[in-house]
């Protein structure tokens, strides 16, 4: 990776996971690559700037030692999360800035200590759940029992088949919806028709006040393994929202393959406008931009 002349830094919170992959290094005769125990949040304890930093966790916010310890158009690559989703995002850096040169869809473990993601039931017996983002205005006590309400239910007229992803809904939603978040059923949920997300446990939702709509399917009978993209909205705004998230569909269907530009900055004072597709956090707020 750092080439011959090149250095390694690997940091670990787990002393056994540390442990061993010191022996592992030294049994192999492996000189390049320095082990160290402690919260890799707060970078090299050593302060030695890195052309390169990879986190192998899921990442809230990037942390202000990173940034201290990148060189000027050095990389950054990550799992980062935002509004309930997981991207793998490439970055470089641009003096106080840092822009992405890919952005996938990925899963991991979320890093210990980052606490700015916020879930709560929505429902009796914890059938159903919210993720959301510490700078939304989304308030889990105002949506309790709002999937027992009318419902609403609004077909797209956009199909997907078997192996179609379309994640890029959800990622379209961050940069446009302040209210998009995270939706999760579990089976009980589903097999009852109290809830039906596209994916159970992962879906977009987008949420006003007392009202919210979320991202369903439809299954096309003519048509095995094809499905309809569809909404379900409940609450008083659910109309809205669900023209709202229609219309978002829409948008993604026009170009699947688009891939936002994400923009790292080091404060908001990086900003010099309210910029569209903000995504507040403390020490590295975001833009999404298409």
């Amino acid at each position: 990776m750092a080439g011959p002349g090149g250095h390694v830094t690997t940091i670990d919170i787990d002393p056994d996971v540390t442990s061993g992959a010191t022996a592992a290094l030294a049994a192999t005769g492996v000189e390049a690559v320095t082990v160290l125990t402690g919260d890799g949040v707060f970078g090299d304890p050593d302060g030695h700037v890195h052309d390169r930093l990879i986190a192998t966790v899921g990442v809230w916010d990037i942390s202000s030692a990173w940034w201290d310890q990148l060189t000027p158009g050095g990389r950054l690559v990550l799992p980062l999360r935002w509004r309930g989703q997981t991207r793998a995002v490439a970055f470089r850096r641009d003096g106080d800035r840092m822009i992405s040169e890919s952005v996938e869809l990925c899963g991991f473990v979320p890093m210990i200590g980052q606490e700015g993601e916020r879930t709560a039931p929505i429902h009796p017996g914890d059938l159903v759940a919210l993720h959301w983002d510490q700078d939304q205005a989304i308030d889990p006590d105002a949506l309790t029992g709002v999937l027992a309400r009318k419902r609403t239910i609004a077909l797209s007229g956009v199909e997907v088949g078997p192996y179609d992803p379309f994640d890029g809904i959800w990622l379209r939603l961050t940069a446009t919806e302040p209210g998009c978040c995270r939706i999760a059923a579990t089976p009980e949920a589903v097999k009852s028709a109290l809830c039906a997300p596209a994916i159970p446990q992962r879906s977009p939702a987008l949420v006003e006040g007392d009202s919210l709509a979320y991202l369903s399917l439809a299954r096309n009978h003519a048509a095995p393994g094809r499905h309809m993209l569809g909404v379900i909205g409940h609450g008083p705004n659910r109309h809205d929202l669900a023209d709202q998230l229609i219309e978002g569909i829409h948008t993604w269907n026009s170009d699947r393959a688009a891939i936002p530009t994400v923009t790292a900055y080091r404060s908001l004072a990086g900003l010099t406008h309210q910029a569209s597709g903000l995504i507040r956090k403390p020490d590295s707020p975001l833009t999404i931009t298409f």
